[in-house]
């Protein structure tokens, strides 16, 4: 997602354009943290997207093993949810358990990942299964 703030706006409507009504769109990006939630409330309305939710992506390893994780949102095309002014939150409000999990010797590495989580845990979110 670009950075500047009418090159923003243009990607968004390419991104609505794309999609079929209640179509959605998964956009991984550095920039949901700082961008300024009235402008971006401002363009998503302007796109047609509402909010879905949000959450992190990434897991552990890599040189050297750590974590690694982007913020990412979920976009719905016509959805009227508005973008949450503590996205940093809405996305973090699994990643304490999961860090403490990932980083567990006995945890299988295929397990080490956002999304087998997020997959084991459809449960909790019956709109996503």
């Amino acid at each position: 997602m670009p950075l500047g703030v009418g090159d923003r706006s243009s990607y968004l409507k390419g991104i609505s354009q794309l999609l079929q009504p209640g179509g959605l769109a998964i956009i991984v990006s550095a920039y949901w943290i700082d961008a300024d939630v009235t402008v971006i409330r401002r363009q998503l309305d302007m796109a047609g997207l509402g909010f879905g939710l949000a959450d992190v992506v990434g897991g552990y390893g890599g040189m050297p093993t750590g974590i690694n994780v982007e913020g990412c949102v979920c976009l719905i095309k016509g959805g009227k949810r508005q973008f949450p002014r503590k996205i940093g939150a809405e996305m973090e409000s699994e990643w304490e358990w999961f860090k403490h999990y990932a980083t567990l010797p006995d945890t299988p590495a295929r397990e080490k990942t956002r999304a087998f989580m997020r997959s084991a845990l459809t449960k909790h979110y019956p709109n996503l299964s």
